[in-house]
């Protein structure tokens, strides 16, 4: 049995925090799927990370908190970065996670994950 480290606390200090999994149907973990909202999920559950704040900024842990800790660039959504992205009907961050709803992954100009006719 593994625990979990101090998000909250860890948040609170500024520490760059980053949610991720590298298990894939693996002999240590066999659910896993790669999807960083599974792990996201896991965690604000977890931790707890129940206030609409931090609902919301958990977000960052998948996002731009990862970007920052891998050192890509020009991370975001202004003219000229890099230009990968998802869609999804969730109307805000804490919807998207409760439901995860369907969504459509964008790399490199490349539907890779969804179907807008699913």
């Amino acid at each position: 049995m593994r625990g979990i480290t101090r998000i909250r606390q860890m948040i609170e200090n500024n520490v760059n925090v980053v949610i991720g999994q590298d298990c894939i149907e693996d002999p240590w973990y066999p659910l896993g799927t790669g999807d960083p909202l599974d792990a996201l999920f896991m965690a604000v559950h977890a931790e707890p990370l129940m206030t609409p704040e931090l609902l919301n900024y958990s977000l960052n842990m998948v996002t731009f908190n990862a970007a920052r800790a891998f050192g890509i660039k020009n991370y975001g959504y202004s003219n000229g970065d890099q230009g990968d992205f998802i869609i999804t009907e969730s109307k805000n961050p804490v919807e998207f996670l409760q439901f995860r709803s369907p969504r459509i992954v964008i790399r490199k100009g490349k539907i890779i994950k969804g179907d807008r006719n699913e």
